[in-house]
C-alpha cells in the first residue's frame, strides 16, 4: 500500500468515533503501513550496485577515500548493495561532474567524489553547464590537508626561490590543486612558476620529480605523506592548504600568508576554501531527497563503525568529517563569495 495513502486514511480513520473491531482494522493498517518507507529502501538497494565516481586519477588521495568507502559502507546501505568505484579523471574533476549531472542515473546508486576545488570552478569556469547549486551533499570524511613541495634536489626551498628564477611545476588541469596557488602566485606576485598541464594525477607528477622532470608538486595529500618518512626527506614543503596552519605543520606558511598585497591575500584565502570542503562525497541532481536521506545516513553510521576507525587507526589516520548537511551550509558560504574576488579568480586562472 502506498504510504501516503496509508498515512491519509489513518488520520481520517482515527478522528472518527469507532468500534472495538473497526479499531483494531485500524491499527492493523496503521501500523502494517509504518514500516513500507524503510522496506522500499531495503528492497531498492538489495542486488544493486552503487559506483562511486572518483573525479581524479587511480593512486592518488580522492582514489584513497573513495576506496575506503566502497569497503566499508555497503553494510550501512538498507539491502547492502554492492559497491564499486571508477575513476573519470579530467579537468580538476569537471568531467565527473559532468557524468552525474547529465549522464548517470539520478535514483541514489551513484556517488561522487570530487576535486575539492569544484565549487571554486563552478563560479570561475563560464564554460561549466551543470549547476553546483543542485549536487546533493553527502558527507565530508576529511578537510583536506595537503602542502605544496620540491625535491631537495631542485634546490627550491621556498616560494620566493619562484620569484627569481623559473620553477617547473607539474599539474592535471587548469583549476586542479597542483596548479592551484603556482598560477595565483603567477598572476598576483610574478612569481615564475612554470606548470606543466597534462599529468593523470599526483602519483604522476611525483614520479616526473623523481625524473627530475618537474621540481614541484602543486598539491599532495598530508594524511599520504605523513607516514612516509623517505618520501617526506626528499622533499621541501613550500605552502600547505587552508586558513590555518595544521598542526602538524607549524612551520609551512598557509595560502594567504604568501600574498604581500590585501588583494593577492583575499583571491588566496577564497581558494582556500576547498580545503574546507575537502574529501567530500555528493549524490547526483535530481536524486530522490528520501534516498538522500538514505546515503547521508550511511555515511554518519559507517563514520561511527567500530571496524571503520579500528582501520583507520592502523593505518594512522585522522578525520575532520562533516554531515551532508553542514557541507551544503559551507557551499551556500562559498557561492555567496562578492563578484569582484570572482572576477580576479577568473583572470587568475586563466594559462
Amino acid at each position: 500500500m502506498d504510504e501516503i495513502h496509508t498515512n491519509q486514511r489513518c488520520k481520517m480513520l482515527q478522528s472518527k468515533p469507532l468500534s472495538l473491531g473497526s479499531l483494531a482494522l485500524t491499527s492493523l493498517i496503521c501500523f502494517a503501513g509504518a514500516p513500507v518507507l524503510a522496506q522500499s529502501a531495503a528492497d531498492f538497494y538489495k542486488g544493486k550496485t552503487v559506483t562511486i565516481v572518483v573525479g581524479t586519477g587511480a593512486g592518488g588521495g580522492y582514489d584513497f577515500y573513495g576506496r575506503l568507502v566502497a569497503r566499508y559502507i555497503p553494510a550501512h546501505i538498507p539491502g547492502n548493495p554492492n559497491v564499486i568505484v571508477t575513476n573519470m579523471p579530467g579537468a580538476a574533476s569537471r568531467v565527473a561532474a559532468m557524468h552525474l549531472n547529465s549522464a548517470a542515473p539520478k535514483d541514489g546508486t551513484v556517488i561522487g567524489h570530487l576535486n575539492d576545488n569544484i565549487v571554486n570552478n563552478a563560479l570561475l569556469d563560464d564554460k561549466i553547464s551543470f549547476d553546483i547549486r543542485k549536487f546533493n551533499w553527502l558527507a565530508r570524511l576529511n578537510s583536506y590537508v595537503g602542502v605544496g613541495a620540491a625535491s631537495k634536489a631542485s634546490g627550491v626551498t621556498s616560494v620566493k626561490d619562484a620569484l627569481t628564477r623559473e620553477v617547473v611545476v607539474g599539474a592535471t588541469a587548469v583549476g586542479s590543486n597542483n596548479s592551484l596557488v603556482p598560477a595565483l602566485l603567477n598572476r598576483f606576485e610574478n612569481a615564475k612558476f612554470k606548470i606543466v598541464y597534462g599529468y593523470k594525477g599526483s602519483q604522476d607528477i611525483s614520479l616526473a620529480m623523481e625524473r627530475r622532470e618537474v621540481d614541484v608538486v602543486g598539491s599532495l595529500g598530508w594524511e599520504a605523506l605523513k607516514p612516509d618518512l623517505s618520501m617526506r626527506q626528499s622533499l621541501n614543503l613550500l605552502y600547505q592548504f587552508g586558513i590555518e596552519r595544521h598542526p602538524d605543520l607549524p612551520d609551512v606558511p598557509v595560502m594567504h600568508e604568501l600574498g604581500t598585497t590585501p588583494e593577492s591575500k583575499a583571491i588566496l584565502k577564497f581558494f582556500a576554501a576547498g580545503a574546507t570542503i575537502g574529501r567530500s562525497f555528493v549524490a547526483p541532481p535530481g536524486v530522490p531527497a528520501d534516498r538522500v536521506k538514505i546515503l547521508r545516513t550511511a555515511f554518519q553510521s559507517m563514520l561511527s563503525a567500530k571496524d571503520f576507525k579500528e582501520d583507520l587507526k592502523k593505518q594512522n589516520i585522522e578525520l575532520d568529517p562533516a554531515t551532508g548537511e553542514r557541507m551544503a551550509e559551507i557551499v551556500a558560504e562559498v557561492l555567496a563569495t562578492p563578484p569582484n574576488i570572482i572576477a580576479l579568480g577568473k583572470e587568475a586562472m586563466k594559462k
